[in-house]
């Protein structure tokens, strides 16, 4: 079960006749964040396996093989899966992928796997100055720098143009943390109330 602590510790003072400041530090730490994982991940091994038999077969005069290093991407996506062929059904590198119960070269288990297995921190200083008007209104305006990190992308909807598996889901801990999709550093709201 997902949990999170939460603190926070401010100040108020009033500066002049009807004017306030205030200042508040917020944070918090979540445990037990759900992360999707990729259910089946590439072996490293086997995918520089498949990039160097990709070469190969480009050395040995096939075209559709990898020049060096595979800078066009041939190795990557489903292709880890089924392993790369030439258009009349040569085989060119083979999957990168471990046979498991779950995986075989060629079949497609669910693609992905949830765990509560994440963490994210937030941390916020927010200022605040208040001014009470005639007939009860006030006016306000207000200031938060923020930072959240985690090691989970938002699995229902990833940042624009983030993958929703970590770089290296059999360890997702390792280099998986940083900003938040909902990292929002500056925030300015002014408001009449």
């Amino acid at each position: 079960m997902p949990a999170s602590q939460n603190w926070n510790f401010g100040i108020q003072h009033e500066l002049g006749k009807d004017f306030v400041f205030e200042l508040d530090y917020v944070g918090s730490h979540a445990t037990r964040v759900i992360r999707v994982l990729d259910a089946v991940p590439p072996d490293p091994v086997l995918v520089q396996q498949a990039i160097a038999a990709c070469v190969a077969a480009r050395t040995a005069g096939n075209p559709s093989g990898c020049a060096p290093g595979d800078p066009q991407g041939a190795i990557s996506n489903g292709v880890l899966y089924t392993g790369l062929f030439d258009p009349s059904g040569n085989p060119i590198a083979p999957p990168a992928i471990r046979e498991t119960a779950l995986q075989s070269a060629g079949f497609f288990p669910p693609t992905n796997i949830t765990k509560i297995n994440a963490d994210a921190k937030y941390n916020s200083l927010q200022a605040k100055v208040a001014k009470p008007m005639s007939h009860g209104l006030q006016l306000g305006a207000d200031y938060t720098w923020a930072h959240a990190t985690d090691n989970s992308n938002d699995p229902l909807t990833p940042e624009s143009g983030a993958g929703s598996f970590p770089v290296d889901s059999r360890n997702p801990n390792v280099i998986a943390h940083g900003n938040s999709d909902n990292d929002i550093r500056h925030r300015v709201v002014v408001s009449f109330t």
